[in-house]
């Protein structure tokens, strides 16, 4: 049940995502969120974390740190603490906790 969950949070919070995208006019270029694509996704590294931290995911973000894609997840640990763990888009490996 709780991958389902994720996988249905995920979706939501790209929703709006797409809506902005679509409205854009023809003329507007619209960037990447970096140069080189990631090859881990979001949802990939929330299940990353998820099975090295347990816990349940609260959020993830995507950003761009100096040109190299970092998903931000943030967890609530089985202790009642929240973390934010860092994952490398490109390589999967576990950057930040």
């Amino acid at each position: 049940m709780g991958r389902g969950l994720l996988i249905a949070l995920l979706m939501l919070a790209g929703a709006p995502l797409s809506q902005t995208v679509s409205a854009a006019p023809q003329s507007a270029q619209i960037l990447p969120i970096a140069q080189a694509e990631s090859r881990v996704s979001a949802s990939r590294a929330a299940a990353i974390v998820q099975k090295r931290y347990g816990g349940k995911v609260l959020k993830v973000d995507t950003q761009n740190r100096g040109g190299r894609v970092v998903h931000r997840i943030k967890i609530l640990q089985d202790n009642g603490r929240i973390s934010t763990v860092m994952v490398d888009g490109q390589s999967g490996q576990i950057l930040k906790r």
